[in-house]
């Protein structure tokens, strides 16, 4: 069978959508998470209008022991099908015979799922990288029909390459927040060979670095701004640098710590804060070389740590015979 293209349509999308209801009632307790994956799933990209989905199920065993519901609602099963530790089944029209859906399932923790995800997730984020893919496909088939296996074979280098890429990336990538994780912008400046902390005096909860809630939909960079710019009143235009997602304190919450250096900044100051009733938190700078004292919450200890690390790796890559 010669593999015709379509241009993107967003009919993909709900056809996902409808199929994935189906399925969710027919595989029950079995399936975890389900996924649009494959080029229907990017926006832009010429595509086999045959729709991929990846699902996460609990085990090959429990989905084994599906087969027989799922070919009842039209999957016909294919076992692993060249990829070890995979069950994939295929979907057809009962009128026409054309293809319609190729269902691939993977148990939790299957290194598969992480790949397929991340290479969707990267065209996604890269227009440029998605372009270049479109152009490769149509360049592919602009000759001479190919057979499935041809067209693959032709599409697999640029296959591999960008999903090392995009394996890379999305390892690089701050988990998505839940509702109780915070965010917490890490303000430095360098003064006479060290490198000190933006912290600030609570008049009624001590000593403390600014932090905060993020907020339902709100991405982590924008909640460490927004909470920087309402406790300090400084706004922030340059990128600042994710460090990294750490579960801290007794309710092993994450937080989100965003690094950033800036050097115009008074040595004190006081800001009246809009929120949090309008308390006046008083300004300075703490040495990264200081450990904290007993003024500051034994969780503003686990942040400190956290910190310092950071810091000393971006110290000693700058000055690395100077101490912080």
């Amino acid at each position: 069978m010669s593999v015709e293209l379509a241009p993107y349509t967003t009919a993909w999308c709900h056809a996902f959508e409808a199929e994935a209801k189906a399925l969710r009632s027919v595989l029950d307790t079995v399936l975890i998470e389900l996924h649009h994956i494959g080029s229907t799933a990017i926006q832009g990209i010429v595509a086999k209008p045959v729709i991929d989905m990846l699902g996460v199920v609990t085990s090959l065993e429990a989905v084994d022991a599906a087969d027989t519901a799922l070919l009842k609602a039209g999957y016909v099963p294919k076992g692993e099908n060249g990829i070890t530790g995979r069950r994939y089944f295929q979907k057809s029209n009962t009128v026409t015979g054309q293809r319609t859906h190729h269902l691939h399932l993977y148990p939790s923790g299957s290194p598969h799922i992480e790949r397929h995800l991340a290479f969707r997730d990267y065209l996604r984020a890269h227009p440029q990288k998605a372009a270049e893919y479109n152009d490769l496909k149509r360049r592919i088939l602009a000759d001479k029909p190919l057979s499935r296996t041809a067209y693959q074979d032709l599409k697999a280098p640029f296959i591999l390459a960008t999903e090392a890429m995009a394996v890379e990336w999305h390892r690089q990538r701050p988990p998505a927040p839940a509702r109780s994780d915070k965010a917490c912008p890490v303000i430095y400046r360098r003064r006479d060979d060290r490198i000190e902390v933006l912290a600030f005096r609570h008049p009624t909860a001590d000593l403390q670095f600014v932090k905060g809630s993020i907020e339902p939909g709100e991405v982590p960079e924008t909640a460490a701004r927004r909470e920087l710019k309402e406790e300090s009143g400084i706004a922030l235009v340059d990128p600042m640098g994710f460090i990294g997602a750490h579960r801290l304190g007794e309710q092993q919450r994450l937080w989100y710590f965003y690094l950033a250096e800036v050097a115009d900044l008074p040595d004190r100051w006081s800001h009246q804060t809009e929120d949090d009733d309008g308390h006046v938190f008083d300004f300075f700078w703490h040495p990264s070389g200081e450990n904290l004292t007993v003024e500051w919450h034994p969780l503003f200890h686990e942040m400190f740590s956290v910190i310092q690390t950071s810091l000393f790796s971006l110290h000693t890559r700058v000055h690395p015979s100077r101490p912080l």
